[in-house]
């Protein structure tokens, strides 16, 4: 017995979902987790009690979205599925952590002013994002040389 036909999700929407929304979902989770890292008495205020169960979560959904997105790229679809997972973990993680690391440490070299500092944090997120970004599109346009194809951009 099958569910509805209302019901079932078709494999676009799942692609789509999985390697579209969740990608961006995480990226506005790493800003705010940046916020959180860069000046922790904002979350403590606005989530009093509840400011770890926050940042945890934020901070998994930047995981998860780095993750699936480098999964989705071009040059890692000619990798066995276990080489996938395991890079694409490998890449959020550093990727997570190398931020987090760069914002504990900057942050005692701002100045002692909250928005200041959230400026900061916030414009190096999307720095990072960005040059992620091209980055892997970078390395996806030489996929095509490796495979015979051309697909890489002129210059």
């Amino acid at each position: 017995m099958s569910a509805p036909r209302e019901w079932q999700i078709s494999t676009d929407s799942l692609k789509n979902a999985c390697f579209t929304y969740i990608p961006l979902a995480g990226g506005a989770s790493y800003g705010a987790f940046c916020v959180n890292i860069i000046e922790p008495q904002i979350f403590k205020r606005l989530f009093s009690s509840h400011n770890l169960e926050i940042a945890n979560s934020l901070w998994f959904n930047a995981h998860l979205g780095v993750g699936l997105y480098l999964y989705s790229r071009k040059h890692m679809k000619m990798a066995p599925v276990y080489y996938r997972v395991m890079y694409s973990i490998f890449g959020s993680v550093i990727f997570n952590f190398g931020s987090v690391l760069f914002w504990a440490t900057t942050k005692a070299l701002l100045p002692d002013h909250p928005a200041a500092r959230i400026l900061f944090g916030l414009t190096s997120g999307v720095c990072f994002l960005m040059i992620g970004r091209e980055y892997l599109q970078y390395v996806d346009s030489k996929v095509g040389d490796v495979l015979g194809r051309n697909t890489v951009r002129p210059e």
